[in-house]
């Protein structure tokens, strides 16, 4: 699988830590962290999941931007959507 950077759409970052650690997680298309991602992602520093969180989050917040929904406003039938498109 050929890896490329992804220009223009939100996007998974590495972090690679002082002490050799990595870190993950989700920046805009001009670099700046998304808020909200990057809290809910720090929650799982230091995890082998928070990779894992990390891409899965990225494929739902660029959801929601294709479908025009505000991340605040998104309700529960968005989310009910949401995993039936991909299939859970």
């Amino acid at each position: 699988m050929a890896r490329h950077i992804v220009v223009g759409d939100l996007r998974v970052q590495q972090i690679e830590r002082k002490d050799g650690r990595r870190s993950w997680t989700i920046v805009w298309p001009e670099g700046t962290v998304h808020t909200e991602a990057d809290r809910f992602l720090r929650l799982h520093d230091g995890s082998g999941t928070q990779r894992t969180y990390a891409y899965l989050l990225v494929d739902h917040l660029r959801w929601l931007e294709r479908e025009c929904l505000a991340f605040a406003a998104v309700q529960l039938r968005d989310l009910e959507r949401y995993m039936g498109m991909v299939g859970a």
